[in-house]
């Protein structure tokens, strides 16, 4: 999948011949310096470039991929596998509002399970 970009985050997701294409982009650039204020920095300029309400935080961009991927397979282990939870329960939680009846018993049962092994 393709997916357009600014050239300001093209050069910042820029990537070597020795990165993995395969691998997710955050897992490449996990140990590269990137502080937090440099990326609050530049995700404020790239929303008032964009023109986007500035109030947006970068996580809703990964609420919308999990709704977005449910929408099209309907499957809770795609989305799960794209945002890297360990958790099924984690990945509901993304998606609850979208198909509250389908994912009500997912919820269920994951919270029987574990109040089993918590007593």
């Amino acid at each position: 999948m393709t997916v357009p970009v600014t050239s300001e985050l093209a050069a910042f997701l820029q990537l070597t011949a020795d990165d993995d294409p395969g691998k997710p982009v955050i897992e490449i650039l996990r140990g590269r310096p990137v502080s937090s204020q440099g990326l609050a920095d530049n995700w404020l300029k790239l929303k008032r470039k964009a023109r986007v309400n500035e109030g947006l935080w970068i996580h809703d961009l990964r609420r919308t991929l999990a709704v977005s991927l449910y929408e099209i397979s309907k499957d809770l282990r795609v989305v799960e596998q794209m945002l890297g939870h360990t958790s099924l329960a984690s990945t509901i939680g993304y998606l609850e509002h979208r198909d509250a009846q389908k994912l009500k018993p997912y919820l269920e049962s994951i919270h029987t399970v574990r109040t089993r092994f918590i007593q």
